[in-house]
């Protein structure tokens, strides 16, 4: 998974340069398909056949990176390839979380070199941290309550009204 982690960074350095030359529009619908996609090959196969796609992984990687360097949308992706591997709730939302802080943290730091965040977006975004770190010990509390199978169906339909809440925009 070093590799997977090291592509994502990388992208996130792509991504974030290219957010000053591609329409965002583009991106919220190729996002969107993408997560509809998955949603029907999960409906009409097993979702673990999703996660052995020869070449999945970089694939993901990249996506998750581009786009969350680009539009800060790279939870999406992320979270439809975790979800395929039919991890164990708490795996899940512990992979997904530190991937993100991580990924975020690098898309800090290049937004901000390259003068695309003033000091005080630079700050909001550290800011953003703190809520985040929030929701997170309060998802740990909550998450001990929730089936596995409650948990999936929770997480595929965040990403149905998510892609299509991406259509909509």
């Amino acid at each position: 998974y070093k590799s997977f982690i090291l592509i994502i960074l990388l992208a996130t350095v792509g991504g974030v340069v290219s957010l000053v030359s591609l329409p965002v529009t583009i991106l919220y619908v190729g996002i969107a398909v993408y997560i509809l996609g998955f949603l029907l090959f999960d409906v009409f196969t097993s979702g673990d056949s999703y996660a052995r796609v020869r070449g999945l992984r970089p694939a993901i990687g990249i996506m998750t990176g581009f786009l969350g360097g680009s539009v800060s949308m790279g939870g999406l992706p992320l979270a439809t390839y975790l979800n395929a591997l039919d991890l164990d709730k708490r795996v899940f939302a512990t992979g997904l979380v530190l991937i993100l802080l991580l990924h975020n943290g690098l898309r800090l730091f290049a937004l901000s070199i390259t003068d695309l965040f003033r000091a005080s977006e630079l700050v909001m975004g550290v800011g953003f941290f703190i809520p985040l770190a929030l929701g997170v010990f309060g998802g740990i509390r909550i998450r001990a309550h929730i089936s596995e199978s409650r948990f999936q169906q929770l997480v595929r339909g965040t990403l149905f009204v998510s892609a299509i809440k991406l259509l909509l925009e």
